[in-house]
């Protein structure tokens, strides 16, 4: 499991002390600021070379140095398995944390919680975390890397007979599926509904959300 690490440039000392803490951890995480990402070094160039509050934002979007750290966000983006939102933050990580959401991958949201301020859209995340409750935050992370682990599959296409079967091995049992006609097409419909099972699996039975507060916090 990858961890997207999602938050504010301005905030990269926090957030590379919480990559860190997630690393030894044993988790595996991608940092937009991590000193040595070149996403970190196009950034500090970007800042140091352009006066970025002169700029409109359709301006500073064409700018190649601009494409070229979103396009390299993105990639990571798509190689993750989650993300932790660190706060404060801006759009970008909201667009990021967004994305996620979108494709039913949990999304952990980390930092400052003053009381009276929220955001409702917020209970589209996994789980909120105040920044005292980094254990917390690493243990709904583990859980939720301990439920995908128990689930995941190894397929098997094998001939019993005149028919072509299909076995799906987990850690919490083994399934099979028969087809009675052994073309090419109805085995392709059968593995469609099999990942589809999978699917529904994985992101439909995750286990209960929790907001990360305490006992007389409300």
């Amino acid at each position: 499991m990858k961890v997207y690490v999602a938050g504010s440039f301005k905030n990269k000392a926090k957030i590379r002390v919480l990559a860190q803490r997630l690393r030894e951890a044993g988790l595996s995480c991608y940092v937009f600021c991590d000193k040595d990402e070149a996403t970190n070094t196009l950034s500090e160039e970007l800042r140091r070379y352009i006066e970025l509050d002169l700029l409109k934002p359709n301006t500073a979007l064409k700018l190649p140095i601009v494409q070229e750290i979103g396009r390299m966000n993105q990639v990571q983006l798509d190689l993750c398995d989650a993300v932790v939102l660190v706060l404060p933050c801006g759009k970008s990580a909201h667009m990021e944390a967004g994305v996620m959401i979108g494709r039913n991958l949990p999304v952990w949201i980390y930092g400052p919680m003053p009381r009276g301020e929220f955001d409702a859209m917020y209970v589209m995340a996994r789980a909120v975390f105040d920044e005292h409750e980094f254990s917390e935050l690493l243990a709904s992370i583990k859980e939720y890397q301990g439920w995908c682990m128990e689930r995941m599959y190894a397929v098997t296409v094998f001939l019993r007979g005149d028919s072509i079967g299909l076995k799906l091995v987990s850690q919490t049992g083994d399934r099979e599926y028969f087809l009675t006609s052994g073309d090419a097409l109805q085995l392709s419909f059968t593995l469609e509904a099999a990942v589809e099972q999978v699917h529904r699996e994985r992101f439909e039975k995750l286990p209960t959300k929790a907001i990360g507060c305490k006992s007389g916090d409300h």
